[in-house]
């Protein structure tokens, strides 16, 4: 009985010291560890990234805003974009909104997270009469423009006093917060 008590203090001690030792906090090593993300938060990354332009085979997209859209008890943090896309046949232009769902991904280099892997929802293109104008070149690759562009934006980087390890292991869209878990 004693042996085996001073196994499980030893044990224990061990655990604290290789949390220290890893600069990871015991609760890492013991289970998941949460960070909460504003969606004001990810709502200002994206309003100072944009706008921005690209090129593409087909014409010019310029991402005019990016902004999260309400998805409460979601896994996927939903992003609408408005953008323009200038192409041969339209010169001057046609305004239009692409939504997605998109995953969080985070950079243990950068302690600094990403919007993933968007699945598009919609598009939609402002003015009607020039719809006929934009080739199937230019409406198929448009919005994989427009994601590329929205991929590249920090939405949040970590402090230096959170510690987190593991992979994410869930997402939680909440009313104002965003819940990332991570684990084994």
């Amino acid at each position: 009985m004693r042996l085996m008590l001073r196994t499980l203090w030893t044990g224990m001690l061990l655990l604290l010291f290789a949390g220290c030792d890893l600069n990871l906090p015991v609760s890492s090593l013991l289970g998941p560890t949460e960070v909460k993300i504003p969606i004001s938060a990810i709502d200002t990354a994206l309003a100072k990234a944009f706008p921005v332009t690209r090129k593409a085979r087909f014409g010019t997209v310029k991402v005019l805003t990016a902004t999260t859209l309400p998805n409460v008890g979601g896994k996927s943090i939903p992003v609408e974009a408005r953008f323009n896309l200038v192409t041969f046949e339209i010169p001057e232009g046609v305004n239009g909104i692409v939504t997605y769902q998109a995953d969080i991904v985070y950079d243990p280099l950068t302690r600094s997270f990403y919007l993933t892997r968007f699945k598009m929802g919609n598009l939609r293109f402002a003015n009607r009469d020039l719809v006929e104008y934009v080739s199937m070149a230019a409406a198929k690759g448009t919005p994989e423009v427009v994601a590329t562009a929205l991929a590249g934006v920090r939405i949040y980087r970590l402090d230096e006093k959170t510690k987190v390890s593991g992979k994410i292991t869930g997402v939680l869209v909440g009313k104002k917060t965003v819940t990332v878990r991570f684990g084994k």
